[in-house]
């Protein structure tokens, strides 16, 4: 029992409760005190002075989010004169209270002392109801001091209502079916949307069904009818429902928003605006489990403020973007944050707590929710646009497709011309050759017998790359494994890669390290086609400096490797080509006037080969300091080991037809053999040969030729040559003003195919040789544009 007297509350008048009292709201019936570090009781409350007080001025305390606690006290006085003991009701009307006590005192100092809260059981409330109820047992005339004590990590609300006992549960009761409504209207769109989805699999409907889900639980939490219904024996639920639904909702919020408005398509900002809300409600998420919930509380509330602006913002920002779907968008979110709005206002003290205050976030989502499915309508009408959209970018990525298929023929046909060209330049020097050692005495066989097996050496190189890539391409391929002995084969295989070097006057090494086993087993003959186009690549285009083949065996995630590092001091890759340059028909320079040949299926044959093999290939190369590359094949290691030249028949001699005396021809080719071999054939025919490399060499000698009144009668022009190809330089001989501008131009190509022959006529050449030829065909070419004149006048008076 505790002593007080009516005059303590003498500076606040009592409550008066009468027959017309149906609901009564404290308003500037009571004051309140902040108690900082909690530590008052209700004796000492009682004790303070009123002046420690102060007067309510609004309907309820509202002090937002504080970690103060506070008490509030007032006095009730029934006035119904009815001769009866009315039990009226004392209701909180915030469910999210973690500590609430209520002490009702009357005038013999007797205390009665309700504990509720979300912290105690549910089933603990003096009466069973969403909201802090309890009764006010009060006969006529009597005084009743009511106090009340609030803790809360929660924002610190305390609207409190007296209720009569005949009204209150015939108002409860309608806004009961108010919530049965609202949360029915939410059930029926979840499956709706769900069926939708299930129809139409559109991931924005998933989304939306989620943040449906997640809203529906927010309310629940915060309302107080999730622990009513749902979780009631569970207060650590009770705690972390309200900030695990406000993360789920900015969640799946996001998420839907995101894809709805494709913000990461057309609004960057926007779409980083909204990713970081959603990285933040995953951050409050995993927080809610862990951390106080006063500390998860204060994140939660800047979700909720950030979730609000910056959906509002994309939706602006897209709808000025002419978004059609942002119209819907927009004034649904807009309808949701004015209600959010309102109701962050009241949490944090802005505005009363009233009935329409409470609910605003609810009235909003209501109207979202319509606003959405009007929204997602008129989606699947946005779906017809973009269906056509996608149809017409299938047709521009038929049409690029259709492109590239052409390229791809380009590609092939150049691939056809460059195998027609490097097959026929050594086969002519083969051919020529042979046919010019048949001619002279058996003490002369062997030089050109010895230029002949050089060009058949390179022609059979050319021939292995094309049918070993064609046998890759196939699928036909045979891995055959064997063991042989290591330091042999490395002799064996690079035997003619170092007399090629030497030639060329190239240092060349190998170095087979000491711990490398004698003996191992593989495929000897894939090993060597995959040594051979890299060291041929290495010769070809090292000039000076050296070769050197670095071999090395590791065990490697419980495999052997066999580690092959082959390195030039040649002109090396530009940074642009060294992933071009392992796809096949690619070569560093594809241009007529291209300094070096080959397929350009050399690396990519090797690339196969490794990847057939289950090894790797890879490429480091800097602009003229050189090339460096790394093969890997995977070996297995045996236990113990930790003629005569062809007969060629002599051809018969064709008579020489005379030819115009004392001739002058002019060769223009950049290949060695081929000029030898048609110099000497010209030399047979009595005729002198000028040589020239390229074309801007062979305007040189006809200028210099015609100074020195020695002109030439007749040009074999070649056409693929490094500086100026025979193109260029048949134009450029066309265009001159000198007498040479006419003289008659052979061309003498490897390149045979029917448009070739069409182009050399085209650019102003007067007759089309192609190779591998003879002799015959070199007189026949003669005969025809080097006459010689006495025979042509004998022929003419003959026929006159």
């Amino acid at each position: 029992m505790l002593t007080t007297s009516i005059s303590s509350m003498a500076q606040v008048p009592a409550i008066i409760l009468d027959q017309n009292s149906k609901q009564m709201a404290l308003g500037n019936h009571a004051s309140y005190l902040e108690d900082i570090d909690g530590s008052y009781t209700l004796k000492d409350i009682i004790q303070l002075d009123p002046s420690n007080f102060e007067i309510l001025t609004e309907e309820s305390l509202n002090k937002g989010f504080t970690n103060s606690t506070y008490w509030l006290k007032f006095s009730v006085l029934d006035k119904t004169i009815d001769n009866k003991t009315q039990s009226w009701k004392l209701e909180t009307t915030y469910p999210l209270l973690d500590y609430l006590d209520i002490y009702l005192l009357d005038k013999d100092g007797n205390v009665e002392h309700f504990k509720m809260g979300d912290v105690y059981l549910y089933d603990q409330r003096p009466i069973n109801h969403r909201n802090f109820i309890v009764p006010i047992t009060l006969q006529d005339n009597e005084l009743k001091d009511v106090y009340i004590r609030v803790n809360t990590s929660s924002s610190m609300q305390i609207p409190v209502f007296i209720w009569h006992p005949d009204y209150f549960f015939e108002a409860r009761s309608g806004e009961q079916y108010g919530l049965g409504l609202y949360y029915g209207m939410m059930f029926v769109m979840f499956f709706y949307n769900f069926f939708l989805w299930f129809s139409i699999r559109d991931s924005n409907y998933l989304w939306y069904i989620g943040y449906l889900a997640a809203f529906a639980l927010l309310q629940a939490s915060t309302s107080g009818l999730g622990y009513q219904y749902v979780w009631p024996n569970s207060p650590w639920l009770e705690s972390i429902a309200p900030p695990v639904s406000i993360a789920l909702v900015g969640i799946f919020g996001i998420a839907f928003t995101r894809r709805f408005l494709h913000t990461q398509q057309y609004h960057i900002v926007a779409d980083n605006l909204l990713r970081l809300v959603l990285y933040l409600s995953l951050v409050v998420l995993g927080l809610s489990f862990i951390a106080d919930t006063a500390t998860v509380m204060g994140l939660a509330k800047i979700v909720v403020v950030t979730f609000l602006l910056f959906i509002l913002y994309a939706s602006v920002a897209m709808l000025l973007r002419g978004h059609r779907q942002a119209r819907f968008f927009l004034a649904a979110w807009v309808s949701l944050i004015l209600g959010g709005l309102f109701t962050i206002g009241m949490m944090l003290g802005l505005f009363p707590n009233t009935f329409l205050m409470t609910h605003a976030s609810k009235i909003g989502s209501v109207i979202e929710i319509i606003l959405l499915s009007f929204a997602l309508a008129d989606r699947i009408k946005v779906m017809e646009k973009e269906k056509k959209l996608i149809e017409r970018r299938a047709q521009k990525e038929l049409e690029k497709t259709n492109k590239k298929l052409e390229e791809n023929n380009r590609l092939k046909d150049e691939f056809l011309a460059t195998i027609s060209h490097e097959f026929r330049t050594p086969l002519n020097g083969i051919l020529g050759s042979l046919e010019l050692a048949q001619q002279e005495p058996a003490s002369s066989i062997s030089p050109h017998i010895a230029t002949a097996k050089g060009s058949t050496d390179e022609m059979l190189s050319l021939v292995d790359q094309v049918l070993n890539y064609t046998e890759l391409q196939s699928g036909n391929f045979i891995i055959k494994a064997e063991p042989f002995n290591l330091p042999e084969i490395l002799i064996e295989l690079t035997q003619n890669i170092s007399q090629q070097c030497q030639s060329k006057g190239i240092d060349f090494s190998i170095e087979n390290h000491a711990r490398n086993p004698q003996t191992i087993i593989a495929d000897k003959k894939r090993l060597q086609q995959a040594l051979v186009p890299i060291f041929d690549n290495s010769i070809k285009f090292t000039d000076e400096g050296h070769i050197s083949l670095d071999v090395q065996i590791k065990f490697v995630n419980n495999q052997y490797l066999l580690l092959l590092k082959i390195e030039d001091t040649g002109i090396g890759i530009a940074e642009d080509k060294r992933e071009d340059i392992l796809e096949a028909f690619t070569q560093g320079d594809g241009s007529f006037s291209r300094q070096f040949g080959g397929l350009g299926i050399g690396l990519s044959l090797v690339k196969a080969l490794c990847n057939q093999l289950g090894g790797t290939i890879s490429i480091s190369s800097e602009i003229n300091y050189g090339t460096m590359v790394e093969i890997s094949l995977p070996i297995d290691i045996p236990h113990q080991a930790f003629s005569a030249a062809p007969h060629i028949e002599s051809k018969p001699s064709t008579k020489i037809r005379a030819i115009k005396d004392q001739a002058r021809i002019l060769i223009v080719e950049d290949n060695h053999i081929n000029q030898v071999v048609l110099k000497t054939m010209l030399q047979r025919l009595n005729i002198d040969t000028e040589t020239a490399d390229h074309g801007i060499k062979a305007l040189s000698i006809l200028e210099q030729s015609r100074i020195d009144n020695k002109p030439i009668d007749l040009i074999l022009m070649d056409c693929q040559m490094p500086v100026m190809d025979g193109f260029d330089a048949t134009r450029n001989i066309r265009k001159s003003p000198h007498e040479y501008a006419n003289i008659p131009i052979i061309a003498v190509t490897a390149n045979a195919l029917s448009s070739d022959k069409e182009r050399c006529l085209q650019c102003g050449m007067d007759d089309y040789l192609s190779k591998p030829f003879q002799l015959d065909d070199i007189r026949s070419k003669l005969q025809t544009w080097l006459p010689q004149p006495d025979l042509k006048n004998e022929s003419q008076q003959g026929n006159s």
